[in-house]
């Protein structure tokens, strides 16, 4: 024997049709939309992470003139 729960029938009126269209698709919209600045946000912190190696990279520091070890080892005689 087979139970139908179907025996109220819960037909959707064209205007809830039209407002669940309507919610899925600002919600799918919304997710879409946000993928793509998180993914441009990703790109953007990677740039500035590289951007900030090149700053820091050892040819573009000064040269420091260290003194030589045997200058070093006359002055402590």
């Amino acid at each position: 024997m087979q139970s139908n729960h179907s025996s109220v029938s819960h037909a959707a009126t064209p205007l809830q049709k039209l407002a669940i269209e309507l919610v899925t698709g600002v919600g799918a919209s919304s997710l879409v939309a946000t993928l793509i600045v998180g993914k441009s946000l990703v790109k953007t912190i990677q740039d500035v992470g590289v951007l900030s190696e090149e700053l820091f990279r050892g040819d573009r520091l000064p040269v420091l003139n260290f003194p030589k070890e045997t200058d070093a080892n006359q002055q402590s005689d």
